[in-house]
């Protein structure tokens, strides 16, 4: 979960594993690109929320109201 470490968002995971989807087969690439985004999206909640630091840019209304 990337998006729960401070400072990493889910575009920098997604510039960062991009080389490592070239072996793959064009679905599995994209797959797993999408699932590492959207994990990385699902857990910059729990910073935000729990240590009122935001995980992820897009987290920082939950570390005000959380």
């Amino acid at each position: 979960m990337t998006g729960a470490i401070p400072g990493l968002s889910g575009v920098m995971l997604i510039a960062r594993a991009l080389s490592t989807t070239f072996g793959l087969a064009p679905s599995h690439a994209v797959k797993k690109l999408v699932a590492q985004y959207v994990g990385s999206i699902r857990g910059g909640p729990l910073t935000a929320i729990l240590l009122r630091i935001p995980g992820t840019p897009t987290s920082m209304m939950s570390a005000i109201k959380g």
